[in-house]
């Protein structure tokens, strides 16, 4: 019986621009300078491919996301004598109780693949109470211990009865594995809604695809 044997070759041209290249190890295909084991400046046409389980797909550049948490998302944290009030199309909300109960927070989980960095966090408040400013927090809590960590957070500079915005700059990034995430905001008490919460916006990357 006589086997065939298919040898595929690989022809690199001795041009100005070689058409393949290879370096510490790695194939470029249109380029001198491969970034990977095989580095293809150009259009990839196959029939088929096959990704091994244990990987997955990489973005060439981290990809930017965001997620908005809206007053609904946040429910009452803590033991306060206060509670959450909504308006009546629920978009944005208070605590209504007493000034002098315990200052009161309202907190979001907050779900984002594994492994995303988290830049920027932004609340859009009003703070038009003289007695309690209004603080924007990340957390993480630890899923062995329970142990919160605030990882960053921000306070309303003074007394604003406008809409304005708390931002965080965080390079944080998550590990579902080891912490949850959520967001804290701390409105006060107050027996009139002058410490309002509209939403909170989160801007991150991830490099994979989900």
């Amino acid at each position: 019986m006589k086997r065939l044997i298919l040898c595929v070759v690989i022809i690199c041209s001795i041009t100005a621009v070689p058409l393949c290249s290879i370096a510490q190890q790695r194939v470029g295909i249109n380029t001198t300078t491969p970034n990977a084991t095989l580095d293809v400046n150009g259009t990839i046409k196959t029939d088929s491919i096959l990704i091994p389980a244990t990987h997955y797909y990489m973005y060439a550049t981290p990809k930017t996301d965001t997620i908005m948490l809206g007053p609904a998302a946040f429910q009452r944290g803590g033991t306060t004598s206060g509670y959450i009030i909504y308006d009546v199309k629920g978009t944005e909300l208070h605590f209504d109780g007493a000034p002098s109960a315990v200052i009161g927070y309202c907190v979001a989980p907050l779900s984002l693949p594994n492994g995303a960095h988290i830049i920027n966090v932004t609340g859009y408040v009003i703070d038009n109470s003289p007695a309690v400013a209004v603080n924007l927090g990340l957390y993480a809590t630890d899923v062995t211990t329970g142990t919160n960590t605030q990882v960053a957070s921000a306070i309303t500079p003074g007394d604003s009865p406008a809409i304005t915005t708390l931002s965080l700059s965080v390079p944080y990034t998550v590990d579902n594995t080891t912490k949850t995430n959520s967001i804290r905001v701390i409105l006060g008490n107050d027996a009139t809604p002058l410490t309002n919460l509209y939403g909170v916006r989160v801007i991150y990357t991830v490099g994979h695809v989900n």
